[in-house]
C-alpha cells in the first residue's frame, strides 16, 4: 500500500511499517515498555497524523471530513490486495483495546470479501464506507482477477456517530496514549 498519513509527513519514512500497537509489538501486555532498540524506533499510531506527499486533495479533504467530524483518522493508506490471494485469520493487536479502522473501497471486484465472526461479506465501491473492528479475528480474500484497493485509516468515533464502534476513553484506563482529548 502507499501511506497518506505517516509521522514526519514523507511517504519514504518506510511506508508507515514501524508503528506502535497500543500494547507493543506481538500482542504483550498492555504494561509493555520498549526494551530494544528497534521497539524505542516505534512510533504509537496516534503519532500517523501527518499527510504525506502522496495525499492529493481528494484525500486531505477526506481526511480533514474525518478530523471534523470528530474520527480522529490516523495512519491513513491506499491498500492493494491482489487478485486471487488471500489472508490467513488474524487479529491486528490485543481484544482489550480500542481498534477500529474505517475502509471505503475504491477499485474491488465480485471475488473480494471480509470474513470474520458474523460471516462474509462483500464491501461494495459504491460510496460506502465500513468500520471494522480490527482487534477480533477476520480474514480477506480476493477470488477475482483484479486487484482490489481500499482507502484504510484507523479511527476514534468520540462522537458516537457508529453504533458497534463507539469509543469511550474511560473504558481504555490502561491505554497509555489516548489518541484524541476533547476539551471539557
Amino acid at each position: 500500500g502507499c501511506s497518506l498519513q505517516l509521522t514526519n509527513g514523507s511517504y519514504q519514512d518506510g511506508w508507515g511499517l514501524d508503528f506502535c500497537p497500543y500494547n507493543g509489538p506481538h500482542n504483550r501486555s498492555p504494561q509493555w515498555t520498549p526494551s530494544s532498540d528497534f521497539e524505542k524506533s516505534l512510533s504509537p499510531v496516534q503519532d500517523f497524523s501527518k499527510p504525506t506527499e502522496l495525499t492529493t486533495n481528494p484525500f486531505k479533504r477526506l481526511l480533514q471530513k474525518l478530523e471534523d467530524e470528530g474520527l480522529n483518522p490516523r495512519r491513513a493508506r491506499i491498500i492493494k490486495l491482489t487478485a486471487r490471494t488471500e489472508s490467513t485469520w488474524h487479529q491486528d493487536g490485543s481484544k482489550k483495546f480500542y481498534q477500529v479502522r474505517l475502509h471505503i473501497p475504491l477499485f474491488t471486484n465480485a471475488g473480494c470479501y471480509f470474513e470474520n465472526e458474523n460471516g462474509k461479506f462483500h464491501m461494495a465501491a459504491d460510496g460506502a464506507y465500513y468500520f471494522v473492528h480490527i482487534n477480533k479475528p477476520h480474514r480477506i480474500f480476493n477470488l477475482g482477477d483484479q486487484d482490489r484497493y481500499h482507502f484504510v485509516t484507523h479511527i476514534w468515533d468520540q462522537k458516537l456517530l457508529t453504533k458497534f464502534h463507539q469509543y469511550h476513553p474511560e473504558q481504555c484506563d490502561s491505554e497509555t496514549d489516548h489518541p484524541y482529548k476533547e476539551s471539557q
